[in-house]
Formats: C-alpha cells, sequence, structure tokens
C-alpha cells in the first residue's frame, strides 16, 4: 500500500508562498490597469480627432442649452475619463455574462423581440464592472451592438436591423436598471465603407456622472468623406449610486453639418492668391 502525505509548508513557506501569490496578483492588476489606460488612450484620441474642425451644433431639441454647450465643451477639452471593459470579445460567451445567465436567467441581453421578430446580436461585445454599492450591490454594464434577425450564427456581413445597446443590470436581484441605445457607422452609412477609427460607442464620466457616448456618420450614397455629417449624442445615466433612482435620464443631440461641395468649391473659387478674396471685373 502507498501512502499519501500532505507537505503543509511552515510559517516561512507560507510566507514566501503569500507573497508569491501577492506579487501574481499585483502582476495582473498593473497589466489590466495598463490595458485599461491604452484603451482610453486610444478612444480619446479617436474622439479628439473626430471633434477636431468639426463645428458641432446642438439639436433644437437639447435642452436646456447651457448644459448641451458645456457637455460639448468638456469634450472638447478632454475633460472626461473614459471607462474601458473588463471583458470584451465578438461572442457573447463572456465571464461574468455567463454568471449573470446562470443567476438571472430571465434576462437574455443577447436576443431582443422586435415586432414579433428575434433579434440576435453578433458582434462588439464588452462587460464593464463597477464597484458595487451598499444599495445596489454588483452592476455590470453589457454591451452588444449588430442586432440582426436570426441566430448567433447569423453572417457579420448581414446588415444591422437594429441599434446596439448599452444595459445596467444589478446583479443582486437581476434588474435592469439603465439602457441606451447605441448606432454603428454602417447603420448610417449603408454604401460607404466605414472604418473601425470613424465612429465611437464609450462610456464616460463626466464631472462624476457616467454618460454614453455614441458618435456616427451619416452618409447618403457614396459620398466623400469631406461630405459627411455626423451625429453625436449623449446619455446621462447620473452617479452610479442612482441608477435606480432616476426615471427619466437625459438625452443630448449635436450634429454637425459640413458645407456641401458646391459651396466649399465657390468659397474656394472665390479666393484670390495669398487667401485674399477675388475681385471679378
Amino acid at each position: 500500500m502507498v501512502h499519501l502525505r500532505w507537505v503543509v509548508p511552515g510559517g516561512r513557506g507560507l510566507r514566501l508562498l503569500a507573497a508569491a501569490v501577492t506579487f501574481s496578483l499585483s502582476l495582473a492588476a498593473a497589466a489590466h490597469a495598463d490595458d485599461a489606460n491604452l484603451y482610453a488612450k486610444h478612444a480619446g484620441e479617436i474622439l479628439a480627432r473626430l471633434l477636431d474642425q468639426r463645428d458641432f451644433k446642438p439639436e433644437p431639441e437639447c435642452a436646456p442649452v447651457e448644459r448641451c454647450e458645456a457637455l460639448l465643451a468638456r469634450l472638447r477639452a478632454g475633460a472626461f475619463d473614459i471607462l474601458a471593459p473588463s471583458e470584451q470579445s465578438d461572442s457573447p460567451d463572456l465571464p461574468s455574462y455567463r454568471r449573470l445567465r446562470q443567476k438571472c436567467r430571465n434576462v437574455d441581453l443577447v436576443h431582443i423581440g422586435v415586432a414579433r421578430h428575434r433579434l440576435t446580436a453578433t458582434r462588439n461585445f464588452a462587460a464593464y464592472k463597477l464597484e458595487p454599492t451598499r444599495r445596489l450591490g454588483e452592476v455590470m454594464i453589457f454591451r452588444a451592438e449588430h442586432y440582426v434577425a436570426g441566430d448567433a450564427r447569423a453572417s457579420d456581413a448581414q446588415p444591422a436591423t437594429w441599434p446596439g445597446a448599452f444595459v445596467a443590470v444589478g446583479i443582486a436581484h437581476c434588474r435592469v436598471l439603465a439602457t441606451a441605445t447605441v448606432e454603428e457607422g454602417d447603420r448610417y452609412a449603408k454604401h460607404n465603407p466605414v472604418a473601425a477609427d470613424e465612429h465611437l460607442s464609450e462610456l464616460l464620466m463626466i464631472d462624476g456622472q457616467l454618460f454614453v457616448l455614441n458618435l456616427v456618420p451619416v452618409i447618403a450614397g457614396h459620398e466623400p468623406k469631406r461630405a459627411w455629417w455626423y451625429k453625436l449624442s449623449l446619455s446621462e445615466w447620473g452617479a452610479l449610486a442612482t441608477f435606480d433612482q432616476q426615471r427619466h435620464r437625459p438625452h443630448y443631440e449635436f450634429s454637425y453639418r459640413p458645407p456641401t461641395l458646391s459651396e466649399e468649391d465657390d468659397s474656394r473659387a472665390g479666393a484670390g492668391a495669398g487667401g485674399r478674396p477675388r475681385q471679378d471685373g
């Protein structure tokens, strides 16, 4: 008979083991922080470039005007923080989402029903882990985009039939706390290729408030990029601890409409040497 004996490290061994585990966890936390910083930096650069030299204006229904102008000024000044997802994939099989589905079987964020049709999100999945609060407990934000008719094996080339969404869920009570729809570039640009850095959907913190930002080009036909319109929206979710108190969530809309190509041509034709207006006659 073979006798097995468990070897339990002594005091010094336990201290060394604990130190090794702590060091490994510290490395993992540092790597995650680096990834989050790179993600936020990259998204911030895209936002700055899309805002640069584009005179976005609040839509008529954006109110109060002072709030709209202040938010736009914050974006232009870079006075915000971008939240990086803790998990992201082109598959909905994210670990945190699997755990949510195991606990909350009635919360299906990948499939939705619209006008008796079953729609399925096919790409750009992400999960955001927020700090637990005393009142709400653990809150997870889930992002899904490109909803199409059919099942999850639908072709990525199939045009989206429904906007994507950010959804905040209170894990403890399986409760949806907030939702915000987001558009992808190809929904408003059906005949033009839109690169990954020509549209943006992100979570932002501005002055301690959480926002869902969506910035997409709006294109009709095969138009050059200098003729593209842009739509910018900010959905305010408020402070993280007040998700389930605020019934009306403010939504702010902005747009950029460039001069028409004929107006640009006329403006250039009307400028003489050295940028001075040309004198006719």
